[in-house]
């Protein structure tokens, strides 16, 4: 399907890495992930994709894996 993404943190950032870690529980505890439209930079095109949770002892981070998805337009007649 493509590359999946490692979404971790900006090193150094506190609150940022927080807030990603309760997000990161949360699926984890529940078992669930998270349905996601994702820009990696401005004006570029959205992606469509899931994010899963990864905890191991040394690292916390979602994986982003891309969903095949297009938008098609709605012609009026």
């Amino acid at each position: 399907m493509g590359t999946v993404d490692c979404i971790v943190a900006e090193p150094g950032d506190y609150t940022s890495a927080l807030s990603l870690s309760a997000l990161i529980h949360a699926l984890y505890e529940k078992e669930s992930v998270a349905v996601v439209r994702y820009v990696k930079r401005k004006n570029s095109n959205p992606l469509f994709g899931i994010l899963t949770p990864l905890i191991k002892p040394d690292v916390e981070c979602l994986y982003f894996n891309q969903l095949p998805y297009v938008e098609v337009s709605k012609r009026v007649i």
